[in-house]
């Protein structure tokens, strides 16, 4: 019961996520799981694969444009954190990659931390410029499993590096927008509020 004096809270006004929120955030960590897989496995059958920074790109374009869609439908701090932590637990257990998992977790509080400073997930280009630094920490860091693997011939990963990082914030300059146009569709058309 409140009193006079007394206003309820709304949901985005409380600190603590709701469990629809955190539902939400689960649902669409799986979907970006569950895309990126298949078009891991798809990118494989084809050359393309092949070509250096191409499949960075195109993953992070289908990651962050789930991942717009997800900081736009729960903009508060600690969001992506959440996502890509739990993501980064299921690849740490399924895919064993230490760094893998270690990028996905820094690269989500490092996009939180990003985002907050610059007032939230309100701005459009702000969500956009957050989710590139995400995936440029992540996939930097991810890569640095191949330095470790390959200490002989670290002049030739270091290229191999580098293509996959501009082409991880390219595909996440994309995939933002692109996500963005989504949900601005979605929204004239009276399906996302």
């Amino acid at each position: 019961m409140t009193t006079a004096n007394e206003r309820p809270q709304s949901p985005q006004s409380s600190s603590r996520f709701t469990v629809r929120e955190l539902v939400l955030i689960g649902v669409l960590t799986a979907l970006s799981v569950v895309l990126q897989t298949v078009v891991a496995v798809g990118l494989h059958m084809v050359p393309i694969a092949a070509i250096p920074g191409l499949m960075h790109g195109v993953m992070a374009f289908v990651s962050c444009l789930v991942l717009y869609v997800m900081a736009r439908k729960v903009p508060r701090a600690g969001t992506l954190t959440i996502g890509l932590t739990t993501y980064g637990l299921a690849v740490l257990i399924l895919k064993g990659s230490v760094f893998h998992s270690a990028g996905l977790v820094l690269g989500g509080v490092a996009a939180d931390v990003f985002a907050h400073l610059r007032g939230g997930y309100q701005g459009r280009w702000t969500i956009i410029a957050a989710l590139v630094l995400f995936r440029v920490i992540a996939t930097a860091v991810a890569q640095l499993d191949k330095v470790v693997k390959q200490m002989t011939q670290v002049h030739l990963v270091w290229y191999f590096i580098a293509l996959a990082i501009l082409g991880a914030a390219v595909g996440a300059v994309l995939g933002g927008v692109a996500g963005r146009r989504f949900m601005d569709r979605m929204e004239r058309a009276g399906v996302a509020a």
